[in-house]
C-alpha cells in the first residue's frame, strides 16, 4: 500500500496507510492493561482510564508516521517527526494531524463481496 500524504496550513505529514498485525496487537495490549477482570464471576470492568485514548493515539501516530515537513521546508523523520509534532505552537495543526490519522485507521475497507450485503 502507498503511504498517505496529508497537507494542512503549509505542513506536510507522510504516514503509512495502516497498522500491521503486531502494531494492532500492541494497541490491544495497551487497552487491556487498563482493564481488570473479577475472578469471582469473570466479568470485565467496564471502567477504563480516559487517558488510554491519548496513549493509543500517540502510539498510533508513532507507528504510522514516516515524516513531517514544516512550511519552512525543515523535514523530520521517525521519532524526530513525532517530537516535532508534539512541539507545535499551532494547536489546530496538531489536532488536524491526529484527526487524519484517526480517519485513516478507523476507515472500513470494503471488499467487492461485502458491498453486496
Amino acid at each position: 500500500m502507498e503511504n498517505v500524504t496529508f497537507e494542512f496550513k503549509g505542513y506536510t505529514v507522510i504516514f503509512k496507510p495502516s497498522l500491521n498485525f503486531g502494531q494492532k496487537r500492541q494497541m490491544q495490549k495497551l487497552m487491556a492493561s487498563k482493564m481488570s477482570v473479577d475472578v469471582k464471576d469473570l466479568s470485565a470492568d467496564t471502567n477504563v482510564d480516559g487517558a488510554i485514548i491519548y496513549e493509543v493515539q500517540d502510539l498510533t501516530l508513532k507507528s504510522l508516521l514516516v515524516s513531517f515537513k514544516t512550511p519552512e521546508g525543515k523535514v523530520f523523520e521517525g521519532t524526530l517527526a513525532y517530537d516535532a509534532i508534539q512541539e507545535l505552537d499551532d494547536d489546530e495543526v496538531g489536532r488536524a494531524i491526529y484527526a487524519e490519522i484517526d480517519k485513516v485507521t478507523s476507515a472500513t475497507k470494503l471488499t467487492p463481496d461485502s458491498k453486496k450485503k
